[in-house]
């Protein structure tokens, strides 16, 4: 039986159709990745069904007793709660008991609340929900449970929305790009947990090792129809290619048969009759399928040369610090033409913020950063780049 059922859904922006009329639906303990070329839908869909966008036809229906957790692929957190409330935010008894105990251990350890607390957690037999919370915890490298939303990083909101995405223990787990900002060991730890998991997952992430080892079948969003294949990854290339080699041998077989009607419209021009109008229809119909084509996303990139000079960023004494925590500490450096520099380093460590003091959007405490004359810089955002609907 399934716990999520999409029924004829489609979904369009302006002119620009992503989808329509697609039916599928989810069983329990099934671990499904949805994959399609940028911008076909897949953040869209993931969001129709999650509740969080209404599809512009057809309907999402699950199972009354289902529990559903989302992790947007930029999480919308508020900025004005602490790590600790946004990590307990739930509606679970037990969670919630988990809850309270860590709060008066930390506030008030001797108010007779907390025995009464304890007393129902042991009840509920819910500390194995203290245990798997703190797994969780430390796995994501979430611990800073004090600290203000609007405090952390980019990568440092994710984790902790993926953590309370996992805390909630939900029926389905929809997710969208869920290793991004994660280092090695929490995504092997991830692969791991989701993997074991009796839990149903649907997926989005670009990352096709994570992909390969934790899911059971493919959903591909590819021209806005909706192809299903059992079995991971790997198995989904080879079934994609007989898929594309087969639809280029019935789109070569139209193209054959149209050239052959073709010939005979214009040998009979003044032909009438059923028979006659019939094979025009037919021809009309083949003209459609042997336009048809398979064609692969392909980006043409055009930029204009200019003369780059020996400099291109001087940086000398730059300091940033947020509070007393010191981002950027009297850093001197020079780049120079050709260098590829990457920058490297822990979640909230400030990579984001410097990159920002570069290009200008960010100010520094103290420094001078110099630009080259000829300079300009392109510079892709961690969020990515926000487009209107008609582009």
């Amino acid at each position: 039986m399934n716990i999520l059922s999409a029924e004829k859904i489609g979904k369009a922006y302006g002119h620009k159709v992503l989808f329509e009329d697609l039916s599928f639906g989810l069983e329990q303990g099934q671990k499904v990745a949805l994959i399609g070329v940028n911008g076909c839908g897949k953040s869209t869909l993931l969001k129709i069904l999650a509740g969080l966008e209404s599809p512009d036809s057809g309907q999402i229906t699950t199972r009354n007793d289902v529990r559903l957790s989302f992790l947007p692929q930029e999480p919308d957190l508020p900025p004005e709660k602490t790590v600790y409330e946004v990590v307990f935010r739930s509606d679970v008894p037990a969670i919630r008991l988990i809850e309270t105990y860590e709060r008066l251990t930390h506030t008030d350890p001797t108010s007779p609340k907390l025995t009464e607390v304890i007393n129902q957690i042991e009840a509920m037999d819910a500390w194995t929900y203290e245990v798997k919370i703190k797994e969780i915890l430390s796995k994501l490298d979430v611990d800073y449970p004090d600290r203000l939303i609007s405090e952390l990083s980019g990568g440092q909101r994710k984790r902790v929305a993926l953590a309370q995405a996992l805390i909630e223990e939900p029926d389905l787990i929809i997710m969208d790009e869920p290793t991004n900002h994660l280092d090695l060991a929490s995504i092997e730890w991830l692969e791991k947990f989701l993997s074991t998991s009796k839990q149903s997952l649907l997926l989005v992430t670009h990352d096709r090792y994570f992909l390969d080892r934790i899911t059971n079948e493919i959903f591909e969003l590819d021209g806005g129809n909706l192809y299903r294949y059992k079995g991971n990854y790997s198995y989904f290339l080879t079934k994609k290619d007989e898929r594309e080699q087969q639809q280029l041998a019935e789109t070569e077989k139209a193209q054959n048969l149209f050239r052959r009607e073709l010939e005979w419209l214009r040998r009979a021009p003044k032909a009438r009759g059923s028979k006659a109008k019939y094979r025009i229809d037919a021809a009309h119909e083949l003209g459609e399928a042997a336009r048809k084509r398979h064609d692969s996303a392909e980006v043409t990139l055009q930029v204009k040369g200019r003369r780059i000079g020996g400099k291109v960023l001087e940086i000398k004494h730059l300091r940033k610090a947020y509070g007393d925590l010191n981002l950027v500490d009297n850093f001197t450096y020079t780049f120079a033409r050709r260098d590829r520099i990457g920058i490297t380093g822990p979640n909230g460590v400030g990579k984001t913020t410097f990159l920002r003091m570069i290009v200008g959007e960010e100010e520094p405490d103290s420094g001078k950063l110099r630009t080259g004359d000829t300079i300009v810089y392109g510079y892709y955002r961690q969020s990515g780049f926000r487009f209107k609907d008609n582009q």
